[in-house]
């Protein structure tokens, strides 16, 4: 004898939504991998970790800065005075620069892991054929405060070295006093500077670290008025040439170039003496 039921419309949706739903579960007639449901979904791939970090904010700014820039390209082969134009992008809390007399201003990025080391990004996120060693001083530093160093290379070449910051205004030099000011690389001291704002007299040695030789420095011409405040001479070659610009408040920072006999670029504190 042959049994039949009848399931009232209702039932019969209810079972095919309860069957349909089973199949789903035990993976029957779907796409879904393995160990996965549509309760159960494959995790999201985890990101994947940046190679730039974010770069510290120089001399305390809360606003865009153009720094003023005294240094060397083509150094230290054909050392020239430098070009490059640097800025501080508040928004973006980024360093841009120009180099070569280009318009177009380029992002530091700086790198993971990297000992001040930054990729240099164009507008359309392209890299730069170099990168930059950049470091930007603090109130602590025995190097200046208001000054930092750039060094531009590419692969283990040396492209330029600059020194950055915010300069001293005119007005806001000294008029009398003397202040020594120690010169210094990014880690070592190189030279000594003795100016006397009341009279004028530069007098100071540079070296040795570097170059070797200890140089004193000779026919020292102070003008306050200009960027390049002090023009001296050294050692015995005729084109030698000493330069040197102030900055921070109250001419607190001192930054140099040197070419002929010895190229390079210093920073350093001036204190009273």
């Amino acid at each position: 004898m042959t049994v039949q039921f009848r399931l009232p419309a209702a039932s019969k949706a209810t079972l095919a939504i309860l069957l349909g739903a089973a199949l789903v579960s035990c993976g029957g007639e779907g796409n879904s991998a393995p160990g996965t449901s549509v309760n159960n979904p494959a995790p999201a791939p985890a990101p994947t970790p940046s190679q730039y970090v974010s770069t510290p904010v120089p001399f305390g700014l809360t606003a865009d800065q153009t720094f003023d820039v005294l240094g060397l390209d083509d150094w230290p082969a054909n050392p020239v005075n430098s070009q490059i134009n640097l800025r501080w992008n508040n928004a973006s809390k980024t360093y841009e620069i120009q180099r070569g007399g280009s318009a177009t201003w380029n992002v530091l990025r700086q790198l993971v892991g990297g000992t001040n080391e930054f990729d240099v990004v164009d507008p359309g996120g392209a890299l730069a054929p170099y990168q930059v060693w950049l470091l930007a001083r603090n109130p602590a530093s025995l190097f200046g405060r208001y000054t930092g160093e750039a060094r531009l290379f590419d692969g283990t070449t040396d492209l330029a070295y600059i020194a950055f910051g915010i300069g001293t205004a005119a007005g806001d030099i000294p008029t009398s006093g003397t202040r020594t000011c120690r010169l210094g690389d990014y880690d070592t001291i190189e030279g000594e500077l003795t100016i006397n704002f009341t009279t004028g007299k530069v007098s100071g040695t540079i070296g040795p670290y570097i170059w070797g030789t200890t140089y004193p420095l000779t026919d020292a011409t102070f003008k306050p008025s200009d960027a390049v405040s002090i023009t001296a001479a050294y050692g015995e070659d005729a084109g030698n040439l000493f330069e040197a610009a102030f900055y921070g408040p109250d001419a607190s920072d001192i930054a140099i170039r040197m070419t002929g006999e010895a190229s390079g670029v210093l920073t350093g504190p001036c204190t009273a003496s």
